[in-house]
């Protein structure tokens, strides 16, 4: 679907698009960028009170084990307040990739 579209495009698609579904469902979340001084980031941080989901973006359909590294760390560093994490593509299927961190192609997020 995005093959064609230039990563910062899709990650500024995909933004966008979290932010309308966050004004006109009426969900109370805050949106964040999250990057530390050492260079971990996070593409977004959805806070709903304590709760916490992440969410990474990936102009590609397959992910790897790296793709999940600060959605796993800043899990472990947060503990119960985690309620799960994101990566989504620009194809691929929904599928678990490990404990609670799930890939999701942004067709089937945004449709």
């Amino acid at each position: 679907m995005f093959t064609s579209v230039p990563g910062p495009l899709f990650e500024t698609y995909v933004v966008s698009e979290v932010l309308k579904w966050i004004r006109t469902s009426g969900a109370n979340f805050e949106p964040y960028y999250y990057r530390t001084r050492s260079g971990m980031e996070v593409d977004l941080l959805l806070v709903q009170g304590e709760d916490i989901i992440g969410i990474e973006i990936k102009n590609r359909d397959h992910v790897v084990r790296a793709d999940t590294k600060a959605l796993r760390r800043i899990s472990e560093a947060v503990g119960k307040k985690w309620i799960a994490g994101l990566v989504v593509t620009n194809g691929g299927a929904i599928r678990e990739l490990e404990h609670s961190i799930w890939q999701v192609p942004a067709e089937r997020l945004f449709s």
